[in-house]
């Protein structure tokens, strides 16, 4: 994993370890055996969620200037789009993680694997995002959510809607 991206590892790392998720284990995976795999390994089971799966991390350092321009984001190779494709069809759990903004807040994308692999860098742009914050919202594949909001719980939820 690339330096700047080692912040996102930290704080999703802290946040499937969180204290209130007494039953949950997560780990960084640093793999050169088996190219594309994801960064973090994670199992939650807590508040009615069983869930296994995992979440390959990136970051980007500010949103495109217009909204409908394509996010780009650097280093996700095809390897990773393979992997999480893949994955996917064969039934696992995949989301990849976007940090976007260099602080002192940030706005995430979360998106499933599948739809990541298919998608991002290619076609998803801001206005294809759905807003955590939004009252209809469902997790369709992509969702933006502000640092404010980007909470264990949210993120969890995120998970388990995926």
């Amino acid at each position: 994993m690339a330096q700047r991206e080692s912040g996102v590892r930290s704080r999703i790392l802290d946040m499937l370890r969180a204290p209130g998720a007494r039953r949950s284990f997560a780990v960084a995976v640093e793999n050169g055996a088996y190219p594309g795999t994801p960064d973090v390994y994670y199992q939650l089971h807590e508040c009615g969620l069983d869930l296994a799966g995992w979440i390959e991390l990136k970051q980007v350092d500010n949103w495109p200037r217009y909204s409908q321009t394509v996010i780009r984001v650097p280093h996700f190779t095809p390897q990773q789009r393979i992997w999480l494709r893949q994955h996917a069809d064969a039934g696992g759990r995949s989301h990849v993680v976007v940090r976007v903004g260099r602080g002192p807040s940030y706005d995430w994308i979360v998106l499933h694997g599948s739809y990541a692999a298919a998608h991002l860098g290619k076609t998803l742009n801001r206005l294809r995002l759905q807003h955590l914050d939004e009252p209809s919202y469902t997790f369709g594949g992509a969702v933006e959510i502000p640092d404010r909001l980007f909470t264990p719980n949210v993120l969890m939820r995120v998970l388990a809607e995926g």
